[in-house]
């Protein structure tokens, strides 16, 4: 997890780049951006919900998009 001397658990790191490559839906509090941008997990991509803490939104939101399983719309298939 991201501390306030900047370091990032090495653990947090992989399973956030993981999930992320893996399509996977993400849902996170605002604190999180930073955590997501070192973990190489662009926070604007398609199935990554930033909450505001306290709202219903963010797990509606988490529970469509996993109902889907993965994110398919975050890495787009090249037709070339």
């Amino acid at each position: 997890m991201k501390c306030s001397t900047g370091s990032l658990d090495s653990r947090v790191a992989l399973l956030v780049n993981e999930a992320y490559r893996h399509a996977k839906p993400i849902a996170a509090l605002p604190g999180a951006r930073a955590v997501l941008t070192a973990a190489g997990a662009d926070p604007q991509a398609p199935g990554i919900i930033i909450g505001t803490g306290a709202d219903t939104d963010l797990v509606d939101g988490l529970v469509a998009l996993l109902a889907a399983h993965r994110v398919w719309d975050r890495f787009p298939a090249d037709t070339n």
